[in-house]
Formats: C-alpha cells, structure tokens, sequence
C-alpha cells in the first residue's frame, strides 16, 4: 500500500463488515505493527457508511477520497 499522508480522507473498503463504508482520517501512519505490514491511526468521520461509493483497481482495505 502507498503511504497515506495525515489529514487524508479515506473510505473503508475491506475489513470488518461494520467499518465498510465509514469515512475516515488517517491520524499517523504506524507502518509495521502488530502483525500488520502497514497500519495507520485513524479517527472517523462519518457516523455511518457513505453511500458514495470509490472507484477500486485492488481491495486495499482504505482507500483515499479524491476530490
């Protein structure tokens, strides 16, 4: 996965089924942590999932929301 800037809106894609669709923003990135290749902190945006949906080339799990 890229490297996601602090400050990026993103929305959950993968993952546990309550998170998908949630929007969010990446806090910190933490890179390898616990287990996981590449893991960010992120704070949540919306309440419930968006129903705009992104444009996705490969499931990443997070995906940036552009504009």
């Amino acid at each position: 996965m890229s490297v996601l800037n602090p400050g990026t809106r993103c929305i959950i894609v993968a993952g546990c089924p309550e998170n998908i669709g949630l929007i969010v923003v990446v806090v910190e990135r933490l890179g390898a942590h616990g287990g996981r290749v590449d893991a960010y902190r992120i704070a949540t945006l919306s309440g419930r999932p968006c129903c705009r949906r992104p444009k996705i080339d490969s499931l990443k799990g997070i995906v940036p929301i552009q504009n």
